[in-house]
């Protein structure tokens, strides 16, 4: 068993799973955009706080009017205050059933290696498992278009997500996943970048901490990588998706899903929540 599978198999997550930090944990790297050294550090929240960012004394809930982000990632932000690339730690904080904690800092956030599972093989050792919530469903359905995407979402009993990417190259490939189901395919898949991308992503400045070890090239002929691309595209859904309510339930059907896209829904999911 993988370090990634036996911290999932220890952890709380469940259909309807809370959890909680124990005890701050720091997260120090660079970050795969900037090439910058960065550090996220997260704490325990008070009871019934909620997901949290705090930054040079600033500290707001962590919800999809933050949300922010150049192409390729997702970012809080508030004026100048900024913390980029966040959609693995939320993703982690999510799985685990993090419901009151605090996300520390600013910059870009670590890359590790690329996939969600490195930031739950961090935090799993301080996470431990708390009273269930009960949940409340989203009341009716929506559907969103962005960025060449679209998504449709309707109420549910538990919080499901399906993507299916087509980059227009003849193939299209689906990831799901259900809370309570096993994660651990999504939690290993590593960040991607088509290889027809690359010159362009370098021109535009972005990339500049990527390397083998956080990123891999996408062969659009390699089943595996097709396979592998589609789960860290719904690993990225569940982190950009930590944004809402963690009580609130519902299903998500995301084609050609974009971080600008999953912004977009966050959005439109909040517009009619009845969870605040």
């Amino acid at each position: 068993m993988t370090t990634i599978a036996k911290a999932v198999a220890a952890s709380p997550i469940g259909v309807h799973g809370a959890a909680r930090l124990t005890a701050r944990i720091e997260v120090d790297g660079h970050g795969v955009h900037t090439g910058a050294p960065g550090r996220v550090t997260l704490t325990p929240g008070d009871p019934g706080s909620g997901r949290l960012w705090r930054s040079r004394g600033m500290s707001v809930p962590i919800d999809a009017t933050l949300v922010d982000g150049a192409p390729g990632q997702s970012s809080l932000r508030v004026g100048d205050l900024a913390l980029q690339t966040v959609e693995h730690v939320l993703a982690a904080i999510s799985v685990l059933g993090l419901r009151d904690v605090v996300l520390e800092g600013e910059g870009e956030a670590p890359i590790l290696d690329g996939t969600v599972g490195a930031w739950v093989e961090r935090l799993r050792p301080a996470v431990v498992g708390d009273d269930p919530r009960p949940t409340t469903t989203l009341p009716r359905v929506l559907r969103v278009e962005a960025a060449g995407g679209r998504a449709t979402v309707a109420p549910a009993k538990r919080r499901e997500l399906a993507v299916r990417i087509d980059f227009g190259e003849g193939w299209s490939t689906v990831a799901a996943w259900g809370e309570g189901d096993d994660p651990t395919l999504w939690l290993s898949a590593r960040t991607f970048v088509r290889q027809v991308d690359v010159q362009a992503f370098q021109a535009a400045g972005r990339g500049r901490g990527a390397s083998l070890e956080n990123t891999f090239v996408l062969d659009p002929t390699d089943p595996c990588g097709q396979s592998e691309a589609a789960r860290h595209k719904l690993a990225d859904l569940v982190g950009d998706l930590a944004v809402m309510p963690p009580d609130l339930a519902f299903q998500a059907w995301v084609v050609r899903p974009s971080h600008a896209l999953n912004r977009n829904l966050a959005r439109a999911i909040a517009s009619i929540s009845p969870i605040g």
